[in-house]
């Protein structure tokens, strides 16, 4: 037996020896393999640079970093909206609040206290707007909220908001025109409304006297891609107003971001309408486009989906 033993010890020792050099190696084919590179896909979001090698792995590298930016994209725009928001509320409230307290002191004068009462008025109604756009873009913001869509008439829509402005235009010195005709679009009717009031009353408040505002409606040159004899209807909201430089194209849709703060916060703009537009825009899957230079007006265009009119008599 000891011989036997003896005689196959030396292949036992080889086949041990084959085992943990064949284990080493299967490690190390492991580790760099898959631990290695799970290692770099943790550390990647905060990595510099293009992901190297292992090309298996680099679309789910890139999409984390890409989650990552977006993450502190997101973040930072919280934070900012945060702190708009804090400050555009203080501003009417101090306002509220240090003419109360000229009036209950006895400091204000019988002469000043109309004037005072105005000024209270006027900041509630500005704080009480501010928290209505606030709330509604809060509504926007959220994907999950359920929107019933219906045949519109944007131009019978057009006529309404021309209307509802005409006040407020007229006491500017700005006429409101209305062309177009009847072109129907799939669309939610409170968002639709919203947009185009939204869209006008900027026209209208950051107009000049004299100036003109002309809404018109109309069907687009072409058909909708993917869907022959169906075309885009446009929404085109023109002003004659003080315009929009260049370097502030691109961010005039960002929540209370202004051209010109003082006018802004002295014709009582919330600087949040042109936001309230682009998520109306976007939950409509429609395009806009913004045509401006400084002096000499604007343009917004809005395309929509056309939706086929309902049967005469309906």
């Amino acid at each position: 037996m000891a011989g036997i033993f003896g005689s196959v010890l030396p292949d036992i020792f080889w086949i041990l020896a084959v085992l943990i050099l064949m284990s080493v190696g299967m490690s190390h084919f492991l580790t760099g393999k898959f631990i290695y590179p799970i290692e770099r896909l943790a550390e990647a979001p905060d990595a510099e640079g293009e992901p190297g090698g292992y090309e298996e792995l680099e679309p789910l590298i890139e999409k984390i970093r890409q989650q990552r930016r977006e993450l502190v994209r997101n973040t930072r725009i919280r934070q900012e909206f945060t702190a708009n928001v804090s400050h555009e509320l203080k501003t009417p409230l101090t306002a509220i609040s240090g003419y109360a307290e000229l009036i209950e002191t006895g400091l204000a004068s019988e002469r000043d206290i109309p004037g005072f009462a105005k000024g209270i008025h006027s900041s509630a109604d500005r704080l009480l707007a501010l928290i209505n756009d606030i709330l509604r873009l809060s509504e926007l913001d959220d994907s999950e909220t359920e929107m019933e869509f219906e045949c519109l008439n944007l131009y019978e829509l057009a006529k309404n908001c021309a209307e509802m402005l005409q006040v407020n235009a007229a006491k500017q010195g700005v006429e409101i025109q209305v062309e177009g005709e009847d072109c129907w679009i799939s669309g939610n009717r409170q968002m639709a409304e919203e947009l185009l009031y939204n869209l006008c009353d900027n026209a209208v408040r950051y107009n000049v006297k004299g100036g003109t505002v002309n809404i018109r409606v109309r069907k687009a040159d072409s058909d909708t891609p993917g869907t022959p004899g169906r075309r885009r209807i446009l929404l085109q909201v023109s002003d004659t107003g003080i315009g929009i430089p260049k370097e502030h194209q691109e961010r005039i849709f960002e929540r209370f971001y202004r051209v010109d703060k003082s006018r802004s916060r002295g014709m009582g703009g919330t600087g949040l309408g042109l936001a309230i537009v682009k998520h109306i825009v976007a939950r409509h899957d429609a395009d806009m486009k913004l045509e401006s230079k400084a002096g000499s007006g604007t343009r917004i265009s809005v395309s929509f989906s056309e939706c086929p009119p309902p049967p005469e008599g309906l």
